[in-house]
């Protein structure tokens, strides 16, 4: 499959998923070699760079997936690529462009997402107010959260959104 951007892709996700990210991130760059503008393959190598502790390549891939989802319309995958960009940003300690990043990705979910997506984003967003100590902000939020996934049975969830609570 030495044509095949789809194959690489794919390969890499299952390389991934048996936890040979090294592996994963040749196919990525595999398919990216084949096809420059494949966002699924920015996308899933930026992942790799996250899981890698690879912050600031991490986010400069997911830059190059959103401008390629961007020029696709693909809004929800921009929302998912907003809300990994926060998540980096968060583990970085730059807090207030995680915010920013969590922000987009909820403008974007609350047209195109879920009722899980902008949930989940909340979720995310109250925990960066709690490490903003705007406990005023995260505690409403918490709430919502857990009213949220309660009623679609998401124990686990609400277990975490409680957990957060309770620091709150």
């Amino acid at each position: 499959h030495p044509d095949n951007a789809d194959y690489y892709c794919d390969f890499g996700i299952v390389q991934a998923a048996l936890g040979q990210l090294g592996a994963a991130n040749i196919s990525y760059d595999k398919a990216i070699a084949i096809r420059p503008a494949f966002a699924q393959a920015y996308n899933n190598r930026g992942l790799v760079q996250a899981a890698t502790a690879q912050s600031e390549s991490a986010i400069e891939t997911y830059n190059k997936a959103l401008e390629y989802f961007k020029s696709q319309g693909e809004f929800l995958k921009q929302a998912h690529l907003w809300n990994n960009i926060a998540l980096v940003n968060a583990a970085m300690g730059e807090v207030a462009s995680a915010l920013s990043n969590y922000q987009q990705a909820q403008t974007l979910y609350v047209e195109f997402g879920s009722d899980v997506d902008n949930i989940d984003v909340k979720f995310n967003i109250a925990g960066l107010y709690n490490r903003l100590r705007r406990f005023d902000l995260s505690i409403k939020m918490f709430k919502t959260v857990i009213e949220e996934r309660s009623k679609r049975g998401n124990y686990f969830g609400v277990a975490l959104a409680n957990g957060d609570l309770g620091i709150a």
